[in-house]
C-alpha cells in the first residue's frame, strides 16, 4: 500500500515554515516498519504534483493545531475534486478530540477522522509498532540530506512522554491520563543517528522542545531521558539546548522534594523551562479546571528554576469569554510584575474549542471554514469568538498591552494575529499583516 503523508503549510499569511511535527514522522517510521511504502510532502517547502497523488492509495493530513484545519479542508477538497478516489485520512492533535458530527460536517463527509490506533490497522491492513518504542530514524532516512538537514539544524520536537494527570478545560492533549515514557533503548538510537546528522552536516547544537505536557510529573523518568540525550551527543561534541512545559504545581513539588534536580537537569541540556499561569485570578483557573494553579506555588516554581539557572517562560493565555475587568487587570499585572523578575512572556487570547461548539455556532465555521483561523489562540478576539463588544474590546487591548510593553524589552515571544472579519478588502488586509508576523513557536 502507497501513502502519501502531507504537512499542510503554516496557516497564516502565505508564509512558509520549516517544522515537521515528530508525531507525523513518527507514524512514517512505523509505516515503513510494517512494510508500508511512504512518502512525505511538506507544503512548507515541497508542491504537491499531481505525480505524488497518482501514486498513493492512501493520503494522511497532519493537523498539527486548530488554525491547520483550513489548509486541510482545502487539501482534501483538491483531491477530492481532482479525481482522488482513495482514503484521505485527518489526524493529529487538532482533530483528535472531535466528535464524529463535527468533523463530518467540516469536511463535508469526504476524509476519514484517524487518531485510534484501531482505525489505522484497519486502514493499512497491517500492525503498527508502538510509538514508544518506534525511533524516528526510518522517516529521516527517507529524506534527502538537504531535508534532514533544514529540520535537524532548527528546533526540533522530541517525543519523550505523552499523557497529562491534569485536565485543563482549554488543553486539546492527551489530558487527564497517566504519562507513559517512551522506551529509552529506542530514544538512545534516535539520538545516535540525529547526532550523527547533525556532526556530518557540521551544526554542533542540538535544539529540542521536549513533548511532555507536564514535564515534571515523573522527574526520576525525566532525568533518565536527558542522561540518554546528553550522553549520546556529548560523543558527537554535540551541545544540547532543551526547552519544556511545566505545570507550576509539579515543578515546585519536585525542586522541593529533591532541591538539586533542576541543577542536574540544567548540566543535562534543559535550558528552558515554561510555566502555564494562565491569568492570575484563582475564579479563572477553577473555571478552567486549573486548580493546580496558585500565586505562591507560581512565585516557588520560578524562584527554583531561576535559582538553578534555568531561563524561565511565562505561559499567560488570557481572555476567555467569561474573563472580565478584575480578571484582566489581575493578569496584566501577573505579567508585568514577572516580567521584571527577568521572566519571558508567551501571551495568548482565549478562544472557544471548536469541537466543543453546538450546532449553531459550529455552522459558521462550517459556511466559511476560512474563520477557522480566527480560534488560533495568538489572535486577537473577533466578532465570533468574543461576541460582547465590551468584552471583546477589553481583553483585546490587555492583549495588546502585555506585547506592547515587553517586546521592546525582548521579554515577549508571542506577536498577534489579526482576525478575518468583514469585507474582503479587511480580509486581504489581515492576511498582509499576519505575513509579517513571526511564526509562533
Amino acid at each position: 500500500m502507497n501513502t502519501l503523508l502531507i504537512q499542510p503549510r503554516y496557516p497564516h499569511g502565505g508564509k512558509r515554515q520549516t517544522y515537521m511535527p515528530y508525531g507525523m514522522m513518527n507514524f512514517a517510521s512505523r509505516l515503513i516498519a510494517a512494510g508500508v511504502q511512504v512518502q512525505i510532502v511538506d507544503l512548507n517547502l515541497d508542491e504537491l504534483n499531481e505525480r505524488d497523488v497518482l501514486w498513493a492509495d492512501v493520503v494522511s493530513i497532519a493537523v498539527l493545531g486548530t488554525p491547520y484545519i483550513v489548509g486541510a479542508i482545502e487539501l482534501v477538497q483538491k483531491l477530492r475534486s481532482g479525481g482522488f478516489t482513495g482514503q484521505i485520512l485527518v489526524a493529529g492533535q487538532g482533530v483528535a478530540r472531535f466528535n464524529r458530527v463535527a468533523f463530518d460536517q467540516l469536511f463535508s463527509g469526504r476524509a476519514i477522522q484517524a487518531h485510534e490506533e484501531f482505525e489505522f490497522t484497519q486502514i493499512f491492513v497491517v500492525s503498527l509498532p508502538d510509538q514508544e518504542v518506534t525511533s524516528v530514524e526510518g522517516a529521516l532516512k527517507m529524506l534527502s540530506p538537504e531535508r534532514r538537514a533544514s529540520y535537524l539544524s532548527q528546533e526540533f520536537p522530541l517525543y519523550l512522554s505523552q499523557g497529562c494527570r491534569f485536565n485543563c478545560d482549554f488543553c486539546a492533549a492527551a489530558k487527564h491520563r497517566r504519562e507513559q515514557y517512551r522506551d529509552l533503548t529506542v530514544l538512545a538510537e534516535e539520538i545516535d543517528y540525529i547526532a550523527s546528522e547533525l556532526e556530518r552536516i557540521g551544526h554542533y547544537k542540538f535544539e529540542a522542545y521536549l513533548s511532555n505536557l507536564d514535564t515534571f510529573q515523573n522527574p526520576d523518568q525525566l532525568e533518565n531521558a536527558l542522561k540518554v540525550i546528553h550522553e549520546r551527543c556529548q560523543r558527537s561534541g554535540i551541545e544540547v539546548r532543551l526547552r519544556c512545559l511545566s505545570t507550576m504545581a509539579m515543578f515546585a513539588h519536585a525542586a522541593r522534594k529533591d532541591p538539586g534536580l533542576p541543577g542536574r537537569l540544567r548540566d543535562l541540556g534543559l535550558k528552558i523551562v515554561a510555566f502555564g499561569a494562565d491569568g492570575g485570578d484563582e475564579r479563572v483557573w477553577a473555571r478552567m479546571g486549573k486548580r493546580h494553579n496558585s500565586l505562591e506555588t507560581l512565585r516557588e516554581a520560578v524562584e527554583a528554576a531561576q535559582q538553578s539557572g534555568l531561563e524561565v517562560e511565562i505561559l499567560m493565555v488570557i481572555g476567555f469569554r467569561n474573563d472580565d475587568a478584575l480578571a484582566m487587570y489581575r493578569a496584566l499585572k501577573l505579567s508585568l510584575d514577572w516580567a521584571k523578575r527577568g521572566c519571558v512572556l508567551r501571551p495568548y487570547l482565549g478562544k472557544p474549542p471548536i469541537d466543543h461548539m453546538g450546532a449553531d455556532e459550529l455552522k459558521v465555521y462550517v459556511e466559511n471554514p476560512e474563520l477557522i483561523l480566527n480560534l488560533d489562540y495568538a489572535a486577537f478576539g473577533s466578532k465570533n469568538t468574543h461576541p460582547s463588544r465590551l468584552q471583546r474590546w477589553m481583553v483585546n487591548a490587555t492583549y495588546l498591552a502585555v506585547i506592547a510593553a515587553l517586546t521592546p524589552r525582548g521579554l515577549n515571544t508571542t506577536f498577534p494575529i489579526i482576525p478575518l472579519e468583514g469585507s474582503r478588502a479587511r480580509h486581504a488586509l489581515a492576511h498582509a499583516i499576519n505575513r509579517f508576523m513571526p511564526a509562533d513557536r
